[in-house]
């Protein structure tokens, strides 16, 4: 079409093949509406996508280009990302900020899973105070991650661990805890309150056929041999008085 110099011709032209981006209002070409969907830059957190396309009228559609995450620039000091000041051993794990308690609980796996998971004790410069219930567990994992899972290590911070947090880790060996933590330890790879009183999980993955539970022990916490495949024998001591629901089931 014939029209003045700067009337727009070629920006109607450029926006009618969406090549640019209308600020609003819509241009249907034989009743076809073709929006351009925006490129979105990658960071380290998260993929990128390229540039793609679609009709709002009908099912034509140009999908955007996955682009790869970029990788993690770690402070070799701090072990924080210089590029979104994320902890390195808190990538696999996802948090939610208690108010009340002004810290963080560990809520589920994500989705780059080590094969030992530390614990941070702090997560975007607050403390981590807690594991919520079944947060390792399969129903909370991506696909089945946890299976990767040999050893988890606890920090100082962790005041409360839910029930069944570490259930369904099929392959975990260990559970190691700061010697400093004022509510748990571990005691040869298996997690207890910091009295004794009381075993909490046993890392069902150990190689060892035979266990002898420590005089002292009062409590065996439900589901805390759930699933163990390697155990043939165990020794109670004098001092226990309660094993827990289903604390042995599956064995």
């Amino acid at each position: 079409f014939i029209w003045l110099n700067g009337a727009g011709k070629t920006t109607l032209i450029k926006m009618m093949t969406g090549i640019l981006k209308m600020d609003s209002g819509s241009i249907k070409i034989n009743g076809h509406d073709i929006v351009k969907d925006e490129m979105v830059n990658p960071t380290c957190l998260r993929n990128g996508l390229g540039e793609g396309e679609h009709c709002t009228r009908c099912d034509y559609k140009v999908e955007q280009v996955v682009i790869d995450r970029l990788e993690h620039d770690y402070d070799p000091n701090t072990n924080i990302c210089n590029q979104c000041n994320v902890n390195k051993y808190s990538i696999n794990l996802s948090f939610k900020f208690d108010e009340e308690a002004q810290g963080y609980i560990v809520q589920s796996i994500g989705k780059e899973i080590n094969c030992i998971i530390t614990i941070p004790a702090t997560y975007k410069s607050y403390p981590v105070i807690g594991i919520k219930e079944l947060a390792f567990s399969f129903n909370n994992a991506t696909l089945s991650y946890n299976d990767q899972i040999i050893e988890i290590n606890i920090p100082e911070s962790v005041t409360y661990i839910g029930d069944s947090a570490f259930i369904d880790c099929d392959n975990l060996e260990n559970i190691n805890v700061d010697e400093n933590n004022q509510y748990y330890k571990s005691i040869d790879g298996t997690l207890y309150t910091k009295d004794g009183k009381t075993l909490l999980v046993y890392a069902i993955a150990k190689k060892e056929n035979n266990l002898i539970i420590p005089e002292g022990v009062t409590t065996i916490a439900k589901y805390a041999f759930y699933s163990c495949q390697n155990l043939e024998f165990v020794t109670f001591p004098e001092s226990l008085v309660d094993i827990g629901k289903s604390a042995f089931e599956s064995c």
